[in-house]
């Protein structure tokens, strides 16, 4: 397995962070690109479950 995120890996594990900077009540203004769910390794899937999160 490649050790770099490739460019949706890094657009999803983005949304997750702001999704958790949200819950948290802190401020989080990057600006999350589209991505393709389909190029992300199912290990961050998992590991990051974006859907947990009731603010995005």
């Amino acid at each position: 397995m490649s050790k770099r995120f490739n460019s949706d890996e890094k657009a999803y594990l983005t949304k997750y962070a702001r999704a958790i900077a949200i819950e948290l009540g802190q401020g989080f203004d990057e600006i999350v690109p589209d991505y393709n769910l389909a190029k992300v390794d199912d290990r961050w899937i998992s590991l990051f479950p974006i859907g947990a999160y009731k603010s995005i």
